[in-house]
């Protein structure tokens, strides 16, 4: 009975510990107000952030979500980042329509399911899809899929691509990343 209440202690040390210094939302905003108002105590003055002030930061590293640098604008204490999404479902499926001894035409179908995680926010997301080879890493073609998601829904986001003449016979990969991914402003006081 001892041993589980000390693991779950420990899990929420740990929960706890890794909240206090991860790059939350709520961390990200502590940051930003200190950079503005860099003043101490016994200063004086307006050390408000202007429209014209930027942050670098990165996103979601190491995960389903985007994973690009994004350059936020500051504007009266509020800033904007993107909302969070999932991507799930990944799905690769090709098939020879035409043969000649060898395939000579192939349909190859992608899809990707996104989920917009906000409660708020409904808007469009743009989905990059380009297949490659999977022997040369050569991309063959891409298009990017743009849908209205809700709040807290599913879309998916599928294209149909076809492969003619003697490179319809390889095998082919889908590879998805978002381009376009609603913002949201976070404000503080």
């Amino acid at each position: 009975m001892k041993m589980p209440v000390l693991i779950l202690i420990v899990i929420i040390l740990l929960v706890v510990f890794y909240l206090a210094v991860s790059d939350t939302p709520f961390n990200e905003l502590i940051k930003l107000k200190e950079k503005a108002n860099p003043q101490t105590e016994n200063e004086i003055g307006n050390a408000a952030p202007q429209s014209e002030d930027v942050i670098n930061e990165e996103d979601n590293e190491g995960s389903d979500f985007a994973e690009s640098k994004q350059t936020i604008p500051v504007v009266g204490g509020c800033i904007e980042k993107q909302i969070s999404y999932s991507m799930k479902n990944f799905a690769t499926n090709s098939e020879c329509e035409s043969y000649d001894e060898t395939c000579v035409q192939k349909k190859v179908d992608c899809s990707v399911e996104v989920k917009n995680l906000d409660y708020e926010v409904s808007d469009l997301f743009s989905v990059k899809i380009k297949i490659i080879n999977e022997q040369t890493g050569q991309e063959f073609q891409s298009i990017i899929v743009e849908k209205n998601v809700s709040s807290r829904e599913t879309e998916s986001f599928e294209y149909s691509f076809i492969i003619e003449g003697e490179d319809a016979d390889g095998d082919f990969n889908c590879i998805f990343s978002t381009e376009k991914v609603p913002v949201k402003e976070f404000c503080y006081s």
